[in-house]
């Protein structure tokens, strides 16, 4: 596909399937990208993959980070009235 179709099926109406993935513990950027996604009515989120910020250097746990990364999501999920069992949410 040539950009420009890229650009207009993006602009369509039809629904588009996602799988979301971000280090939802790092900066709240993130949070907002998956509820305003949670609320396009053109996607459709198939599961979401909390994934753990790597830095450099870093002294913190990446399962720990990973961890809190899920607890993020399940917040945002749950400040928008989602179920758990609505959209698969994953470690990784």
């Amino acid at each position: 596909m040539t950009p420009e179709q890229i650009l207009q099926d993006l602009r369509s109406d039809r629904v588009k399937k996602v799988i979301m993935d971000g280090d939802y513990s790092a900066e709240i950027d993130d949070q907002y990208t998956l509820a305003y996604a949670l609320g396009c009515k053109n996607l459709e989120i198939l599961g979401v993959c909390a994934s753990a910020q790597y830095e450099e250097g870093c002294a913190e746990d990446t399962e720990e980070v990973m961890l809190r990364a899920i607890r993020d999501v399940k917040v945002t999920y749950e400040a928008l009235d989602i179920d758990y069992d609505k959209i698969p949410l994953f470690e990784g």
